[in-house]
């Protein structure tokens, strides 16, 4: 074999898919035209990668260049009908004898010969574990929401791309002038887009995943994928997240904090909910309000406030006054 596209990639024979892949990406940046400029042997070795990775990149091919080698896309290589050809009747007259009376397949009187396959059997063994693994691919991709979407479900429009070629604007770098190329968004690989529909159930938490069964065909032709979806809940405003609980900052002045008060907590739904603040009330302090926090299998997680104490913007001589009088009330009590 003159060119050894196993070689070319600096990889095994037995190298997975995803070694495949990740070997073309590291010699296609090394050897781009564009970070080697003028450089003709980079140039050629550029195109040496993209030709074997275009070639073992495809199940059928690299099964085929396995076989027959450099002439795999000709059908010139060494196959058993060209080989049985020589064993016809019509080749055998032509010597003055014949050993049969008609056409056959030396692969298949070899297999009925030693009950084995004329074919290399650790190979086929090789490219029916790979077929069957590829079939049974997981595809994973990430769907952000908002905290209200995770409370109320929804219905979230996701567009699933999927890696086919080197995108032909960046050459597979993933940058165009310093910059992340605007056709592939940094991955270096042109992109084929499909919609796909999620439902997402309300109550849902972050990290959360949503199995998709068969909606994503695989590059290389054979049974389609299930899809993992995993979800990512934005982060909120005002409202942090932790399971199916919900933490809130109250910003309350000092003054009802001392003496006590009733304020107003929002909630996620829109809604309001009363919170009695009892007098004495310090920073830090935290209550929780049941019931009032995501929705989970059975009934709402819990709502916990945390009591953020305020000192009064504008401050007058008045205030002034009044908080020297609490402070030598203090040393007094001492």
């Amino acid at each position: 074999m003159t060119n050894d596209h196993y070689k070319t990639l600096g990889i095994d024979k037995n190298a997975s898919e995803k070694e495949v892949k990740a070997a073309y990406r590291k010699l296609a940046r090394k050897y781009h035209p564009d970070v080697n400029y003028g450089d003709n042997s980079s140039e050629e070795k550029f195109k040496e990668i993209n030709k074997a990775y275009q070639v073992l990149s495809d199940f059928d091919n690299r099964q085929k260049y396995d076989q027959y080698g450099e002439n795999w896309n000709s059908g010139s290589g060494f196959n058993n009908s060209n080989f049985s050809e020589a064993f016809t009747t019509k080749n055998s007259q032509q010597n003055g004898f014949s050993f049969f009376n008609e056409s056959f397949d030396l692969s298949e009187l070899l297999k009925n010969m030693s009950g084995t396959s004329f074919k290399n059997n650790s190979q086929q063994n090789f490219y029916k574990k790979k077929k069957k693994k590829q079939s049974n691919n997981i595809t994973t991709q990430i769907l952000n929401i908002t905290l209200e979407d995770a409370y109320h479900g929804a219905s979230k429009e996701l567009i699933f791309y999927l890696d086919k070629a080197p995108c032909n604007t960046c050459k597979g770098i993933k940058r165009l002038a310093g910059a992340i190329c605007h056709n592939c968004r940094g991955s270096g690989f042109e992109k084929s887009g499909r919609k796909i529909e999620v439902n997402v159930p309300k109550g849902i938490i972050h990290g959360q995943k949503i199995r998709l069964k068969n909606v994503v065909k695989e590059t290389s032709g054979f049974n389609k994928q299930d899809l993992i979806v995993i979800v990512e809940v934005e982060n909120h405003p005002i409202f942090y997240l932790n399971k199916n609980n919900l933490h809130y900052k109250a910003k309350v002045d000092v003054s009802d904090c001392v003496l006590g008060a009733e304020i107003t907590i929002p909630r996620i739904n829109g809604k309001q909910v009363k919170l009695i603040v009892p007098p004495k009330t310090i920073s830090g302090q935290i209550f929780k309000l049941a019931g009032q926090g995501m929705p989970k299998s059975t009934g709402y997680g819990d709502l916990f406030v945390e009591i953020d104490v305020q000192i009064p913007e504008k401050m007058t001589d008045e205030h002034i006054d009044l908080f020297n009088q609490m402070k030598n009330l203090d040393g007094k009590i001492h």
